[in-house]
């Protein structure tokens, strides 16, 4: 892969997490759906209680408001006998979600005299409240947006740990006004501390000691019980800096529970018993909706005030006794880091993929894994990340880094389309715009076969046929052997004329098969002979009246690839002894009397593939030591037993010819010709045989023939 995607796709990842966290997410523009997104988590929760018979409400309904003997609001009187009522069934607490800072008088009108209400009916409740120490009152702290709202008079001071007044106060997101925070305690304008009305009631049940700071060096943590938990701060799961105030935490909104509820008619009518209220906390609010006292949560629009309380209430109870703490998260930073490298995935996404059905099954198989495992950490083990702006980083990088690919790889695709797509076959075209790191223009050492083809005598052919005929049939010939070579993945490096240079094995080859290239481009030559043969008695015979002669030479090694010429001008080619060995192996054909000549490094690759004869040892003009040379004569198994013989013995004559028995030897040449009168290289050498029986050769040959031209 090339360093610049890498570098590229880095820039990418960095960029779309950047803007994702710090520019869209971390100013709350995700939170909305994000809250929703996490609603819907909850749903698939199943709480470890489910259910809490130590909490009782009692609620003042639509029909407790309509009777003539209860009416609403409760007058002083009314409710002071009402809770002498409940503690003589022997609650755990009371708490009364009814605001009491003013009198509440039997009628609203005043003609007695104020000091005669005080002096009787206020006094009943402020007695019924100073002398039952687990009543819990509440009294709204406010802020600058709402009125401060004061507890009963006779216990405003009962506020400390324990105490009789709490505080009411609901946090409410300002994203979309739902409640999904519990309170534990909150400061007033004037910094006194209050402690919120569950909290309050938490304490009757439970007593003061399950509450603790469990680090001197860490005050914001809370020890509760089994559990531990911190105030939250504004950047909570998917919070983006939301006003926090006092110390609250994520509700777990397990949806409503079914608490044992009763409506204030029937505690009047004496149908609630002490087994009903006997050490129970008992919640005392409005619950019809006509009084307007609910608010929205995640599961109900309009749910009733007392009820929200007993679910935090619940979850206390919860968090002291199983240790089930509130809904882990990570920190800002660490979540930065998982958008980070969800950008990075889908940026390796993009440049990774190889087809468009293979990116989508990919893109989904991260999308619903990253979906699935939010869920598993979620609903297993306590912990949300934010996999709204996971999923968008994912899909966003992978979304940029396919716009670059396709801009800047298309470049690069014109690029080897332009410089290959008449050179290679559709295949290794395709390859090489996918993969052109592979190809490696710049120049690169590679192991590799080449092939050159000349039409014999083409330049005498040439002198008799007129401009257009002669291009006809160098496009008769140079076509069907062109579509050859290309279907064995070779490439044309060139045409000279009626010459071919082919390249088996560069720009690109597969790995798996390294030494393929060998057999690929001798079973190319093969068929090329074969559909020579189907030409000359085909259309050069019948048009042209031609019959053409093609030899090839073959061989394979190192090459030195790449691209190369001037500045303005330059084409991928190879170089090198290999290049220049198959070129001399070519004309080296007439020596023999053969068609196709192959090195011997080519035979060692191939010759699993392929029925050869060894010719003997060529040494080319200017070179030192000779090389081994081999007649291809076709593909494995496809020679006929009459030539197999003939091979055979041409090897053992060879063996007796490179020992300098040459009556022995041409004796043996004789008798493949006997076999084949027509076989050239048995002709030659058993020439050859009588020369050197009339003038042998050097003391220090030892069989090889010295081409004396290229």
């Amino acid at each position: 892969m090339k360093i610049s995607i890498i570098i590229y796709g880095l820039v990418i990842s960095v960029l779309v997490a950047l803007v994702l966290d710090l520019l869209v997410r971390r100013d709350g523009y995700l939170q909305g759906v994000e809250m929703s997104i996490t609603d819907r988590y909850y749903t698939f929760r199943e709480p470890t209680r489910k259910e809490e018979p130590r909490i009782v409400i009692l609620g003042i309904e639509e029909e407790d408001i309509t009777r003539s003997d209860i009416g609403y609001p409760l007058f002083d009187k009314q409710l002071a006998d009402a809770l002498k009522k409940l503690i003589s069934l022997e609650p755990k607490a009371i708490g009364v979600d009814l605001y009491r800072d003013l009198p509440v008088p039997i009628t609203s009108n005043f003609t007695p005299s104020i000091a005669e209400y005080f002096t009787k009916e206020k006094t009943i409740l402020d007695e019924v409240l100073v002398q039952n120490k687990n009543i819990i009152c509440i009294t709204k702290l406010g802020d600058k947006d709402h009125p401060t709202i004061k507890p009963p008079p006779a216990i405003k001071d009962s506020v400390d740990f324990g105490g009789q007044v709490s505080c009411n106060d609901i946090s409410v997101d300002t994203v979309d006004n739902l409640i999904r925070r519990g309170m534990l305690f909150q400061d007033d304008m004037d910094g006194n501390t209050f402690y919120s009305f569950t909290l309050q009631l938490a304490v009757q049940l439970l007593g003061q000691d399950f509450i603790s700071q469990p680090d001197e060096n860490d005050p914001a943590l809370l020890q509760l019980g089994k559990a531990r938990i911190r105030p939250f701060e504004g950047n909570e799961g998917p919070y983006s800096n939301h006003p926090g105030g006092g110390f609250t935490y994520l509700l777990d909104n397990l949806g409503p529970k079914e608490f044992t509820t009763f409506t204030f008619s029937q505690f009047v009518d004496g149908e609630i018993t002490e087994n009903d209220i006997k050490d129970k906390l008992v919640l005392l609010g409005a619950t019809a909706e006509s009084l307007h006292d609910y608010s929205a949560t995640p599961y109900n629009m309009k749910e009733p005030g007392i009820e929200i309380h007993a679910q935090m209430l619940d979850q206390i109870l919860r968090m002291v006794e199983l240790g089930d703490e509130p809904i882990k998260t990570y920190s800002t930073n660490t979540e930065s880091v998982l958008i980070f490298v969800f950008a990075l995935l889908g940026v390796a996404l993009a440049i990774s993929g190889r087809s468009v059905l293979l990116l989508v099954l990919s893109s989904l198989v991260l999308v619903f894994g990253l979906i699935g495992g939010s869920v598993l950490l979620f609903v297993k083990y306590n912990t949300w990340i934010p996999v709204l702006p996971m999923l968008l980083s994912l899909l966003g990088s992978a979304m940029v880094a396919l716009f670059y690919l396709f801009f800047t790889e298309g470049k690069e695709k014109k690029m080897m389309r332009g410089m290959f797509g008449p050179m290679v076959g559709p295949s290794v075209l395709k390859f090489m715009e996918e993969n052109p790191e592979s190809v490696g223009l710049t120049g690169a050492r590679k192991t590799a076969t080449i092939l050159f083809s000349d039409v014999a005598g083409f330049t005498t052919i040439s002198e008799k046929l007129s401009a257009s005929d002669l291009s006809a049939v160098l496009n008769v010939y140079l076509t069907p052997m062109t579509n050859i070579i290309m279907n064995y993945n070779g490439m044309i490096d060139k045409y000279e004329g009626d010459a071919i240079m082919a390249n088996f094995g560069v720009p690109v080859w597969d790995p798996d098969e390294a030494e393929s290239h060998a057999w690929k481009c001798c079973h190319s030559a093969i068929e090329q002979m074969e559909k020579l043969e189907e030409l000359n008695k085909g259309v050069l015979k019948t048009d042209y009246d031609l019959e053409l002669g093609v030899r090839f030479g073959i061989n394979s090694g190192e090459v030195s690839a790449g691209n190369m010429g001037s500045d303005q001008r330059f084409q991928y080619t190879v170089m090198g002894d290999t290049v220049n060995q198959a070129a001399r192996f070519e004309p080296g054909c007439k020596i023999f009397g053969v068609s196709i000549m192959i090195g011997g490094t080519t035979y060692d690759f191939a010759k699993d593939k392929i029925e050869a004869r060894f010719l003997g040892l060529l040494r080319a003009k200017g070179k030192e030591s000779s090389v081994r040379v081999y007649e291809l004569l076709a593909k494995k198994g496809m020679l006929p037993d009459d030539r197999i013989e003939l091979v055979t013995k041409f090897e053992e004559a060879w063996e007796t010819y490179s020992h300098k028995d040459f009556t022995k030897a041409k004796s043996m040449f004789d008798g493949c010709l006997a076999i084949d009168p027509n076989d050239e290289p048995s002709k030659i050498f058993a020439n050859q045989c009588v020369e050197f029986t009339k003038s042998p050769p050097p003391e220090k040959w030892s069989g090889e023939w010295i081409q004396l031209t290229k």
